[in-house]
């Protein structure tokens, strides 16, 4: 299994340019063809059938040679304590996404058992909705997308996961409409990607996922400016001291905080990644 693994290291390295990543791609790509645990692998020192061995060849020519995303092979991914299912072209829930959301369970816990609504814009695979439907159950999470493909695999994910308390529809957050109701709180991992950023964009994400999920026009503004408008007509004023607008952003919105308190936000925090990378805001509209 080792010399197995030691020949995906070297055809990995030449897409992931990491040695760690590629071990990590390898070993996840082994599991994946033989459905067993990495720790089983090594203790039985598993030999790949014929067939594990073409399933093998299969993945590793998607990814070194067509460039296609590990978590679309792979068709899963993990995100805040779930499995969700994932596909091209549907956006692949990231880990800074993902450390937005576990932030936001932290912030609201004290009062997890309020009936709050909330609406996640832009949902794509739902990661966002789900996960704060899992976290509170006394919560109803609304998730709208334009793209009727992210659409189907939220309420694909929804079902194999079982979260009642979340609901998907197709809608423009552009578009007025019967789902322009009153929120508690208004969440969102919009299209933040300016046209002159695009040269920052690999070539997995530009020939995979939906570039509708990733860029936006006004310089990559125009989803922010649309969210602060919608928060202003259908976020209720609760007494409340939490944030009722929470939105992830990127390189090309580093004014954030000044872009929130121009637009009348009374209070407005940054918080940072794993990296230590300016990722979200807070704030109270």
């Amino acid at each position: 299994m080792i010399q197995i693994l030691n020949k995906l290291i070297q055809q990995l390295m030449s897409v992931t340019n990491d040695e760690q990543q590629a071990i990590f791609e390898g070993w996840l790509l082994l599991e994946k063809v033989t459905g067993k645990k990495r720790v089983v692998l090594l203790a039985d020192n598993h030999q790949l059938t014929e067939d594990q061995q073409r399933q093998l060849d299969t993945c590793v020519a998607d990814r070194v040679e067509k460039n296609k995303p590990l978590a679309y092979i792979l068709g899963n991914v993990p995100f805040a304590n779930l499995t969700l299912i994932v596909r091209p072209p549907i956006l692949i829930p990231r880990p800074e996404t993902e450390e937005m959301v576990l932030w936001i369970i932290e912030q609201f816990k004290d009062i997890a058992h309020e009936p709050l609504c909330v609406l996640d814009a832009c949902t794509g695979s739902g990661c966002i909705a789900l996960a704060l439907a899992a976290a509170f159950p006394a919560w109803q999470i609304v998730g709208i997308d334009i793209s009727t493909e992210a659409l189907a695999l939220a309420q694909e994910n929804r079902q194999a996961l079982g979260l009642h308390n979340a609901s998907f529809h197709q809608q423009s957050i552009f578009e007025d409409g019967p789902w322009l109701q009153p929120y508690d709180l208004i969440v969102s991992n919009p299209p933040y990607i300016s046209k002159k950023s695009r040269y920052l964009v690999g070539a997995d994400v530009l020939g995979w996922e939906d570039e509708r999920a990733l860029f936006a026009d006004q310089e990559g503004w125009a989803f922010y400016e649309r969210l602060v408008q919608l928060a202003k007509r259908i976020v209720g004023r609760s007494s409340s001291k939490k944030p009722n607008l929470v939105i992830e952003f990127g390189v090309d919105q580093q004014n954030m905080e000044q872009f929130l308190l121009d637009r009348g936000s009374v209070s407005v925090e940054i918080c940072c990644d794993g990296a230590g990378r300016r990722r979200w805001a807070w704030a109270r509209i």
